[in-house]
């Protein structure tokens, strides 16, 4: 859950670190056994609570930096076709690759 949330959630990393910090010492704590409970203490409590009273209203912007350079691209039965600034390319599907991953 806590890592899975850090693209969207921007305290994700403070939140998760201390999670995964309590989880390693309850592991030495018993013996690396993955099957045994970790008990929450009243700050790792704290945290899940606030992630769950304040999930709605995080954001994180999924893009640090302006983008370089902007492709389009697209593809039919028959070819494809890109284009960067006013560079294009396009080409036809070889017999081989009609029947590749991206199926239409």
């Amino acid at each position: 859950m806590a890592i899975a949330s850090d693209p969207a959630v921007e305290l994700a990393p403070l939140i998760y670190k201390y999670l995964e910090i309590l989880h390693n010492r309850e592991l030495v704590n018993h013996h690396v056994n993955y099957n045994s409970p970790v008990l929450l203490d009243c700050h790792a409590r704290e945290l899940v609570a606030w992630s769950v009273n304040n999930i709605d209203s995080q954001v994180k912007s999924l893009r640090s930096c302006p983008y370089q350079l902007e492709m389009f691209c697209d593809a039919s039965l028959t070819g494809w076709g890109a284009v960067v600034g006013d560079t294009k390319t396009r080409g036809h599907w070889a017999h081989d690759e009609l029947d590749h991953i991206n199926c239409l």
